[in-house]
């Protein structure tokens, strides 16, 4: 396996599987990873123009073993982690500490399915951002306190006007005038990339986001994840989105939300979920959009209580691992397992 790191040169915009409405839009960030799986079969394809054609006609792909394996912001030398839901800002605190909710039994009956809530000790602010890896390392450890890093930290927002033209009359459509957030990254601020199954080079410089905008990359080690002590209480944290045939649920999880996998048997007592994302994509076979995908968004948190197994058995299974059921291969669904305190 092998890691690239991506620095765009000029600014880039990555888009939703939303339609596109003409008004106002920012890209999303991080990409998606359908993106990025889609920049890694472009270089290959880049440097091998002979396969293309076999590719848009369907005969054969020489990129179909490409599996990525983890998807990482890197800000200076540290890899960064979307803000995991069970984080908030205090209301009243300065603004840079997060703190977690605690894990407590459901005391009254409700039409909430589970056994356990997540609460605040205190007024809650969400806030989006990220974390460092030693604070991630110590949250998943099931310790406190960790410094947010704004998005603003990371990037500034540049606004792009255009307007819709009528190609046949060679004139501008009427009410069609928009506008896009594009994102410059700052600097030191890169996008990583692991992944298997395909030979690229070890740097040079390949499109990214919509307009083919220009980034460098180059071939980088790759930082393990630590994994946390034993716990009969513990959380799948999601890295990066992941699409589950049972939306919010994956299918490994009965009905009564008890889970059998792999030797572990657990049950799922607290969730802590965003909105749902929807990602699509370009087949090139078919030449046309790829249907559309509804994720549980990055961030978001599944506790469980381990009634059987072994805990290296849950490590194994979820720590570092891809999990999504759909698009798995494209980085979806990116995991880590994090003790409950």
């Amino acid at each position: 396996m092998k890691t690239l790191e991506f620095l765009p040169l000029e600014p880039v915009y990555f888009r939703s599987g939303r339609p596109l409405i003409f008004g106002t839009g920012i890209s999303l960030f991080p990409p998606p990873p359908s993106v990025l799986h889609g920049v890694l079969r472009g270089i290959y394809l880049g440097e091998h123009p002979e396969h293309l054609s076999e590719v848009k006609n369907g005969i054969s792909d020489p990129t179909s073993n490409l599996k990525i394996k983890a998807i990482f912001l890197k800000r200076g030398a540290s890899i960064i982690f979307p803000v995991p839901l069970d984080l908030y800002l205090p209301k009243n605190g300065n603004g840079k500490t997060l703190e977690k909710y605690s894990c407590v039994p459901k005391e009254y009956p409700s039409s909430y399915p589970l056994s356990h809530y997540l609460l605040a000790k205190e007024q809650a602010e969400e806030k989006a951002g990220f974390i460092e890896i030693a604070d991630f390392e110590r949250y998943i450890e099931g310790e406190s306190s960790f410094s947010l890093i704004k998005v603003s930290d990371l990037l500034k927002v540049e606004e792009k006007i255009g307007i819709r033209r009528d190609f046949e009359k060679r004139t501008t459509e009427e009410e069609a005038l928009f506008s896009q957030g594009f994102i410059r990254l700052n600097n030191g601020i890169g996008i990583l990339v692991h992944y298997e199954g395909l030979e690229l080079p070890g740097e040079g410089l390949a499109k990214l986001g919509a307009d083919g905008k220009v980034s460098y990359f180059r071939e980088v080690d790759f930082r393990e994840v630590k994994s946390p002590s034993p716990s009969k209480l513990f959380k799948i944290y999601l890295a990066t989105p992941a699409i589950f045939k049972k939306g919010w649920l994956p299918s490994w999880i009965n009905e009564d939300f008890t889970m059998e996998r792999d030797g572990i048997k657990a049950t799922l007592i607290a969730v802590s979920t965003g909105r749902g994302e929807f990602f699509s994509g370009w087949d090139m076979k078919e030449k046309k959009p790829k249907k559309n995908s509804k994720a549980v968004p990055s961030g978001s948190i599944y506790c469980f209580k381990l009634e059987e197994g072994n805990w290296n058995d849950v490590i194994n299974t979820f720590h570092g691992k891809v999990i999504s059921e759909k698009r798995a291969n494209e980085g979806f669904g990116l995991s880590f397992v994090g003790r409950v305190e």
